[in-house]
């Protein structure tokens, strides 16, 4: 894997995003890394849980802007490489790789630490636990680039919090700081180290009995709402219908060039 590493010790894994220098921003192969991981994580009976985090000061800053729509009509690039990615609950490559972490029978915890904006904040979402520090920051930014949020935020934030708490994030697609990120759901437990902090909690879910571990993940994940791939498919359709469009691509430019956008009525 290029932009993910994975390593293994006293049953607890870490998968972190390796691409510091840029913020671990995501480009295509991290979309694949992270579900590969994901994927071959599932399949080893060693493991007990799975501590998610980013390589340097920000756990993920987004998507990486060499893939921002910034042109009309530029959706046949992600019809060919994002929408065909299908499986029987995601609809799009890039909500595969947080439905991945929601499917797999091991718990996960992301330790967050500085940014977590749009799409690097979703796949946060993807894990069980989120522990954060004070140098988090985090927002669901989409509509921020005439977007939506589309890597199955319907099945991950609604049961963090109420829904007029979710509309206000989502619409107005301002960044959170720590204190309000925990406030609103989107954080779990705020620390001094969320690493040291995410460490300790593997340490203690590793000492249990793995099958145990197992049908607790299953329990609370049923009792929550089986994800309802319809939900999916809608965040992949409301998301073609704006990929490329004129007003999208005018977000776009416009904040690449800090003015405001002079949409079409």
């Amino acid at each position: 894997m290029k932009t993910v590493t994975v390593t293994i010790e006293n049953h607890i894994a870490q998968v972190t995003l390796s691409r510091p220098e840029q913020s671990n921003s995501l480009i295509f192969d991290t979309f694949k890394d992270l579900t590969e991981a994901a994927n071959q994580l599932a399949e080893n009976n060693t493991v007990r849980v799975i501590v998610l985090t980013g390589a340097g000061k920000h756990f993920c800053a987004g998507l990486d802007r060499s893939l921002f729509p910034q042109k009309p009509g530029t959706v046949d690039w992600f019809e060919e490489h994002v929408f065909n990615e299908l499986d029987e609950l995601a609809a799009n490559l890039f909500q595969r790789c947080v439905t991945a972490w929601q499917q797999i029978p091991i718990p996960v915890i992301a330790a967050v630490n500085g940014a977590a904006l749009g799409g690097g904040c979703q796949v946060a979402l993807g894990a069980d636990i989120r522990i954060a520090d004070a140098t988090t920051k985090m927002s669901l930014m989409e509509t921020h680039w005439g977007l939506i949020p589309d890597m199955a935020v319907s099945l991950t934030l609604p049961p963090l919090m109420p829904k007029d708490v979710a509309a206000e994030i989502l619409l107005s697609a301002r960044i959170l700081d720590a204190q309000e990120a925990k406030a609103t759901g989107l954080v779990t437990q705020l620390t001094d180290d969320c690493y040291a902090s995410a460490m300790a909690l593997a340490k203690n879910i590793a000492a249990k009995s793995p099958e145990a571990i197992r049908a607790t993940k299953k329990l609370y994940q049923a009792a929550w709402g089986e994800p309802k791939p319809e939900l999916l498919r809608l965040e992949a359709q409301l998301q073609r219908s704006l990929l490329g469009t004129s007003n999208q691509v005018e977000s776009v430019r416009a904040n690449l060039e800090k003015r405001q956008p002079v949409f079409n009525e």
